[in-house]
């Protein structure tokens, strides 16, 4: 039996939203978005830590809106990508099903993994 050492253990991931993010997304909403409720793809980045006792949060920022995929990150970085949703009342908000949304985003996850859409190939 293996030791306590030996033994692959995850934390849970932990998230953090840069305030740029929120300025360009009221930014964008003001003169992009406007009434517009259509989903829209964002990116986060994460950068694993090697240390246990680090947390590594899937950060949020202004950049989070750059269409290049993971042009123009850091190597050191993980890009995620991610869809934003976003209601235009208090009431949209409210009529969504919360638990429909995140059954259909873990199928999606789970599709991509079964078919390997979701691999990638880490440079050499």
């Amino acid at each position: 039996m293996a030791d306590r050492a030996d033994t692959l253990r995850f934390l849970p991931l932990s998230g953090a939203i840069d305030v740029s993010f929120l300025t360009e997304l009221g930014r964008r909403k003001l003169h992009e978005f406007k009434l517009s409720d259509a989903p829209v793809e964002i990116r986060g980045t994460f950068a694993p830590s090697n240390h246990h006792e680090v947390a590594s949060p899937l950060c949020v920022s202004a950049d989070a809106f750059d269409s290049g995929g993971a042009a123009g990150v850091p190597p050191s970085l993980c890009v995620v990508p991610g869809t934003l949703i976003n209601a235009n009342t208090l009431e949209d908000f409210k009529e969504w099903d919360k638990a429909e949304l995140l059954r259909k985003a873990a199928a999606a996850i789970w599709q991509d993994m079964c078919s390997g859409a979701g691999a990638h190939v880490l440079p050499e």
